[in-house]
């Protein structure tokens, strides 16, 4: 298994009573793939007449979802007797609908993980490989200390953007705060809006992942990787469908294992799945940013020792034992011949 080594993180308080606020609204019926109903669990036919499960599955507009992408793409979860319904939703939305069972499985960072230690209402089946994210900057910006006094950017309040910076200023001796020479933190919601504030100078470095960092290069910025910050992506199932469909999610991991070594030994699958469910229309970045994830793409166990860092940082820091947040025995049924490790 990979061992990337990491700092301690510094998790934010619980954001819980914001993530039951925004659950009855989470999962909506957003979706972008293969079906027009929101229900799940149910099934659905294909064209030759055979019996397919429904999963709907929930995260964000991301390159990193590229494996998946390519397994919508090219038909391997129908392969495996699966309708995935893919929902586009924010991190906060994530872990809400996951936890109340609005979608069945979903994907995000440290934040969906903070929601499980707090909720025990899911649990964490597979990780898919850490977020590619960097620091975009100035030329006149050289490296991280160079922010101090300045303004940077992030999408969410403790999200896996901003929890990465914080770490990574943390290691460079910074203080993020709002005097002297701590660097001030803003949230705009999206690498694209940070990208613009960039531009315009209302940042001097903006937490990004590709396709942005493309986009950031093309214009001459800098950028600074904070990827060794970075945690694992995690796959997460909601208690009570996982109860009842024990086999469409053992079936749900062997397509996206078969997906993820797609998306890697065949860059046209990734690249079409970005122009798809991600909209992008530029050449660059669509290829820069599966040749940027290729490397990094995985479907493998969640490292304990990750979950033991984020309940660290939780405060009051979480005593629960890290091995009841997750459940490998999908995992294991497909055999670890067919995981994949990163390789980056």
């Amino acid at each position: 298994m990979n061992s990337r080594s990491l700092l301690p993180r510094n998790v934010r308080p619980s954001r819980l009573r914001t993530w039951r606020r925004v659950a009855a609204s989470a999962a909506g019926c957003a979706v972008l793939a293969l079906a027009a109903a929101c229900s799940s669990g149910g099934s659905a036919n294909t064209t030759d007449g055979q019996a397919l499960t429904t999963i709907t599955v929930g995260g964000v507009q991301t390159a990193n979802l590229g494996d998946l992408y390519a397994g919508l793409i090219n038909g391997v979860f129908t392969k495996y007797g699966l309708n995935v319904q893919y929902t586009v939703l924010t991190p906060t939305a994530t872990v809400a609908a996951v936890d109340t069972g609005s979608i069945d499985v979903g994907d995000d960072g440290a934040g969906l993980v903070e929601g499980i230690i707090q909720t025990h209402g899911s649990k964490i089946f597979l990780q898919n490989g850490p977020g590619l994210f960097y620091l975009a900057v100035p030329s006149s910006i050289h490296s991280l200390a160079d922010l101090a006094g300045k303004t940077v950017s992030a999408s969410t309040p403790g999200g896996a953007v901003d929890t990465a910076i914080r770490e990574a200023l943390t290691a460079a001796g910074l203080t993020v705060g709002t005097s002297g020479n701590d660097v001030r933190m803003v949230y705009l919601q999206n690498n694209s809006a940070a990208l613009t504030a960039l531009r315009n100078g209302t940042v001097q470095g903006a937490g990004v992942s590709p396709p942005t960092t493309v986009e950031a290069q093309q214009e001459g910025m800098h950028l600074i990787s904070i990827v060794k910050y970075s945690y694992d992506s995690v796959w997460a199932v909601n208690n009570g469908w996982a109860a009842s469909h024990k086999q469409a999610l053992i079936n749900f991991v062997k397509a996206f294992a078969v997906a993820t070594k797609d998306a890697i030994s065949d860059q046209s699958l990734c690249q079409q799945g970005l122009k798809k469910y991600v909209d992008l229309t530029d050449a660059a970045q669509i290829k820069g940013s599966c040749e940027a994830y290729a490397n990094y793409y995985a479907a493998a166990p969640y490292p304990l020792s990750q979950l033991k860092d984020i309940e660290a940082g939780l405060k009051p820091a979480s005593t629960v034992d890290p091995s009841t947040l997750v459940d490998n025995s999908y995992l294991n049924a497909i055999g670890q011949s067919n995981w994949v490790e990163v390789k980056g």
